[in-house]
């Protein structure tokens, strides 16, 4: 279930981040900070997509471990776009509540994997 609501919950995150907030960073960022966004979001949905298909708990939860932590990356580099006013509060704030309901769902996806394991 939680590997379902997981990809849903990147794809629309990704969208969104990829196609308001990205495009919105002043010109001179959108190649430096804009391209660690974006290989961070790729590589949270990267490991969400390897996490699906593995059986053996403990990779499992390493994978998500690790979009976890991609994904906490991301929260600093948004977080910082929005103190130098690279970002309006509005992209900011859904961005954050994207970033939020994924976090939530990784975090309870460790839980039940560190349970079972």
């Amino acid at each position: 279930m939680d590997v379902l609501i997981a990809g849903k919950k990147w794809e629309d995150m990704a969208e969104y981040i990829l196609k308001c907030l990205v495009t919105q960073l002043p010109k001179s960022e959108r190649y430096a900070m804009g391209a660690q966004i974006r290989n961070l979001v790729v590589k949270i949905g990267s490991r969400i997509s390897r996490a699906t298909v593995i059986r053996d708990k403990r990779y499992k939860l390493q994978e998500v471990m690790e979009a976890d932590y991609a994904l906490n990356e991301l929260k600093t580099l948004i977080r910082l776009a929005d103190r130098v006013q690279y970002i309006d509060k509005k992209k900011f704030e859904v961005s954050v509540r994207y970033t939020s309901e994924l976090g939530k769902i990784l975090g309870g996806w460790c839980k039940s994997l560190t349970i079972q394991g």
